[in-house]
């Protein structure tokens, strides 16, 4: 059997010594995800948007 002709990254890291945990995150200040405020946004959408639908949906509903 010969070896594979392309090596994944994950082969790549593991060869290389890549001792970063599972799970690891960047800590960099940029990463917008990380910010508190876009968790905000998240939650408000995950609320609104549903309601507006369901308002939407009601108010064209021939009852």
């Amino acid at each position: 059997m010969g070896a594979p002709a392309q090596v994944g990254l994950a082969e790549r890291r593991l060869l290389a010594g890549d001792q970063r945990p599972r799970g690891w995150v960047p800590q960099s200040a940029d990463v917008v995800v990380l910010q508190d405020w876009f968790g905000a946004v998240v939650l408000c959408l995950w609320v609104v948007v549903p309601l507006a639908v369901g308002y939407w949906t009601f108010e064209h509903a021939d009852l």
